[in-house]
């Protein structure tokens, strides 16, 4: 038979030759698609070097006679599974190829069953179908059986598109049987932590089958050709970079909460009997000023009556800059993130050592996540009552407030597609957004033992503070047309407990006559709580969730904290300070600064 196409109208589902008896010998050197039945007689099918043999459901060649296939063979042609049943005996030299058809919609594949004996060489090609229905675990599909055995599939090669989800190789499990075994899973090892939840939950929604809309996404997945780039996919869809609202949350509370420290901490350092105090003048900010005899003017104020001054209104601006490393095998990316805001508030001292007040503000603060194409926007406001009390030489305050937060993120999520396999699969790519409401509560309390050397005061300390932060949950959408990548984000609840053990340092002096203070604190500071997790799922699969952790803040860093105040009246002052926590391990850094008035009477 001379090169061209023998065809039947009906294609593999009829027959291409037919013949009743006498010896027949069929040679391909093109395209032959159908049965063939051969019928009684000395037969012979030769499919030659480059032929392509799309075999229908029978090739009879006879009893033992020969079917030869150095071309390619498939039945049923391509991406159409079918079992031939070839009669007669079966050899595949070292040029030709089986092309099998893998269908994952269940689980079959193409098939040749043999009923004399079979010598298989060459190459065995996978062509899957239906990829984004790959079922997760180990199966096993016999794409050969011999009834006389199999007796040589020496050199036997297995190709395929490679992909870090599925494996392949050829198993013998018994003399007559070639097996095509395959491992599937969405989550193979060398993921990181976060990926490895991204891929569990993916092999979950394969594994359950009641997520159409996932097929797609399942499909691209399937063909990430290694581990390596199927884990940096996960990490662009799992929406780990929204995270950052967290920590950046957290900063905006403490930032508020420390203006509040700062008032408490000038009240409670302007106590009077300590060294260059000559009047009891309670909280006048002239309290601290030298005996000297340039400083007769202040004496003669300080020889006034004592007239407690029992109202203080105060006010602070501040700002900070700050980042966290992120950390492998976790694998969360650097969180950058930033914020300023304002606060102001009132304190009223009850007696000689109690004071009692209330602070508000508002704050407007940004996250970025680079390594994720994600940022985000924490504006907040807050709300708090404190107080403190000293006995002597040790002192307490405490804190506690409520905060609410109306969040923003946007991100964009890529998913490559399959150029190089035979049926092309589509990738997709998308800038997403989504709006929530969060609300905290937070409290602190401190506790220290302030003593004096000479001119400087010198004062242990310890602090702990917890915020509780709830996320709303809320849904994702595509800026541009439908989401196909998008995210739905359970609610969440998260917490942060750092404790502060140090010491601050302070003093009094006089800058062009008015009396002045400086302090600077260290401390160690050990973070309990450090977990900043989601809890998303897919739009196109709701239901199965994963856990996902954003960076996380340094479990042990050290603080510190620096400011000066001047008394530019006899009720009024001006403040600054400035703070920098610096952790181990490079985890990460942040600085803040802050400037104020404060009026009492």
């Amino acid at each position: 038979m001379a090169g061209g196409t023998v065809s039947t109208v009906s294609g593999t589902t009829g027959y291409a030759v037919r013949a009743t008896g006498g010896n027949d010998q069929v040679t391909n050197t093109g395209l032959m698609m159908g049965s063939i039945d051969l019928g009684q007689g000395g037969n012979a099918i030769d499919n030659k070097p480059n032929a392509v043999f799309d075999a229908g459901a029978v090739v009879n060649v006879g009893a033992n006679r020969l079917f030869t296939n150095e071309g390619l063979v498939s039945p049923g042609a391509f991406a159409n599974v079918l079992t031939t049943a070839v009669i007669g005996n079966f050899l595949q030299t070292g040029t030709a190829i089986y092309g099998v058809d893998l269908e994952f919609l269940n689980q079959t594949s193409d098939r040749i069953n043999v009923s004399g004996t079979a010598s298989i060489t060459g190459a065995v090609n996978v062509n899957i179908m239906n990829p984004g229905l790959a079922v997760p675990g180990s199966h096993d599909t016999t794409i050969l059986s011999a009834a006389g055995t199999v007796i040589n599939h020496t050199g036997l090669a297995l190709n395929f598109v490679p992909t870090a989800v599925a494996q392949y190789q050829l198993t013998y499990p018994n003399p007559n049987d070639v097996n095509l075994h395959y491992d599937i899973n969405f989550s193979p090892g060398g993921l990181t932590k976060n990926q490895t939840s991204v891929g569990n939950a993916v092999n979950q929604i394969q594994t359950d089958r009641i997520s159409p809309n996932f097929v797609p996404i399942a499909a691209a997945l399937f063909y990430q050709p290694n581990v390596a780039t199927l884990g940096r996919v996960y990490d662009s869809l799992s929406g780990e970079g929204t995270s950052g609202v967290e920590q950046t949350a957290f900063s905006s509370n403490t930032l508020f909460m420390n203006t509040i420290v700062h008032q408490m901490g000038f009240w409670l350092f302007d106590q009077p009997g300590e060294p260059d105090a000559v009047a009891s003048t309670s909280d006048s900010v002239l309290s601290y000023a030298a005996v000297e005899p340039r400083n007769l003017s202040l004496l003669a104020l300080k020889a006034m009556p004592d007239q407690p001054q029992r109202w203080r209104l105060w006010a602070e601006a501040y700002g900070v800059g700050a980042s966290v490393n992120g950390d492998f095998p976790l694998g969360a990316a650097r969180l950058n993130y930033s914020g300023g805001g304002f606060a102001m508030g009132a304190d009223y001292r009850a007696d000689r050592d109690t004071l009692l007040g209330f602070g508000v503000g508002a704050g407007l603060s940004s996250f970025s996540v680079p390594d994720r194409a994600t940022s985000g926007d924490v504006d907040g406001g807050h709300i708090a009552a404190y107080g403190a009390k000293r006995w002597g030489s040790f002192y307490a305050t405490g804190i506690i407030g409520y905060d609410f937060f109306h969040n923003e993120e946007k991100r964009f999520a890529t998913l490559p597609g399959a150029g190089q396999v035979i049926v092309p699969v589509p990738g997709f790519a998308e800038k997403l957004r989504g709006s929530f409401f969060s609300q905290s509560l937070s409290t602190r309390v401190e506790i220290g033992w302030r003593t004096w050397f000479d001119h400087l005061a010198v004062t242990p300390f310890a602090a702990l503070q917890y915020g509780l932060l709830g996320m709303n949950g809320y849904t994702e959408t595509a800026i541009v047309g439908p989401s196909v990548l998008g995210l739905s984000y359970a609610n969440r609840v998260v917490d942060s407990l750092p404790l502060f053990l140090g010491t601050q340092f302070d003093s009094k002096f006089e800058i062009a006559s008015m009396p002045a203070a400086w302090w600077l604190r260290a401390a160690w500071v050990h973070e309990f709580e450090s977990d900043r997790t989601i809890n998303p799922s897919f739009l196109a699969a709701p239901g199965y969730d994963f856990v996902v952790n954003g960076a996380t803040p340094a479990r042990d860093a050290a603080r510190f904290d620096a400011g000066l105040k001047l008394a530019v009246r006899r009720n009024a002052e001006l403040f600054t300070t400035f703070n920098g926590e610096f952790s181990d391990k490079g985890k990460g850094s942040s600085y803040a600064g802050t400037g104020g008035l404060r009026i009492s009477w």
